[in-house]
């Protein structure tokens, strides 16, 4: 009787041993669990509509009656096109895939310091709602390491967040819009009291100047000069640019088909390098151009354009 009693004993003491164990086990899978768990986001929830500002690195962007402009000098100027529509699709579709790092050790590596890294927030009228780190992008270039800012975890996230926050050039340095070169059927060229206009010969890819028959591959890389030069610098005009125009330069017209001409005014120089251009569509601004650009791309003379 008493061993048997011993054994019950025995038996109660292993279970309850036992028991504790596989509790300590469970609680560390848990706890494990728990400190791999990745959130939803790294943001509040918010609608794109109710945001007002932006601030990517020390730069603003801010939407004023309801567009985005971003700030240069005190001053709102256009964005680049597409880079708003960017953001608003990575806030919308960003998804965390994983945890990389919980302590600053991984911080340099992956280039979410404070120093490294792309400081990115976001604010509605009453408040922030984005505040994070974008860091450097992952190994397949189609994700981004990112982080709260006041917190160590650093998260994997698709998509490529690296590529929609770090820009060179936020500002709308276009001239003019985008322009389909086949379309174009007329140029236009008054400079320093002479007029010049090259034609496009019907439905062909034959152009003339008067009675010279023009190099066809000559007159589309002057086209594509004109309409795809971005400028240097865009300025609010102001009664000194506005002298830049008293006496252009040159004046280049396009005639499009189906479509309003587009007219492009080149002024006095801004710099030793650079001329002052203006679209008088857009007349609340003025645009810096390279002097290279507009003298040996835009305004060539005939005898570089005719065939050989």
């Amino acid at each position: 009787m008493k061993k048997t009693n011993r054994n019950l004993v025995v038996g109660v003491v292993i279970l309850a041993v036992l028991a504790g164990f596989w509790f300590a086990v469970g609680q560390t899978t848990q706890e494990k669990k728990s400190s791999n768990a990745v959130p939803d986001s790294l943001w509040q929830s918010f609608s794109w509509q109710d945001v007002q500002e932006l601030t990517i690195r020390r730069t603003l962007f801010k939407k004023i009656d309801n567009t985005w402009k971003v700030e240069k000098d005190n001053i709102f100027f256009p964005i680049t096109l597409g880079a708003i529509d960017q953001i608003e699709n990575f806030f919308a579709d960003s998804q965390l895939k994983g945890k990389v790092a919980q302590t600053t050790v991984k911080h340099t590596q992956l280039e979410v310091t404070a120093i490294q890294g792309i400081h990115v927030t976001a604010s509605t009228s009453s408040k922030k709602v984005v505040d994070v780190i974008v860091g450097k992008s992952g190994i397949d270039f189609s994700s981004c390491y990112i982080r709260k800012s006041d917190e160590d975890t650093v998260y994997l996230a698709t998509p490529n967040c690296k590529f929609t926050f770090d820009k060179n050039e936020w500002h709308n340095l276009n001239i003019m819009p985008v322009v389909n070169n086949l379309q174009i059927e007329k140029i236009s060229i008054e400079q320093e009291g002479a007029f010049r206009e090259l034609l496009k010969q019907g439905e062909t890819v034959e152009w003339k100047e008067g009675d010279i028959d023009l190099d066809a591959e000559k007159v589309k890389n002057l086209m594509s000069a004109i309409t795809g030069t971005q400028a240097a610098n865009i300025l609010l005009s102001s009664e000194e640019t506005a002298d830049a125009f008293t006496t252009p330069k040159a004046t280049i017209q396009l005639d499009i088909k189906d479509h309003d001409s587009i007219t492009i005014i080149v002024g006095t120089e801004a710099s030793g390098s650079e001329y002052y251009i203006q679209n008088p569509t857009k007349n609340e601004y003025v645009y810096t151009v390279s002097k290279t650009r507009v003298d040996d791309q835009w305004l060539i003379p005939i005898d570089e354009l005719k065939k050989d």
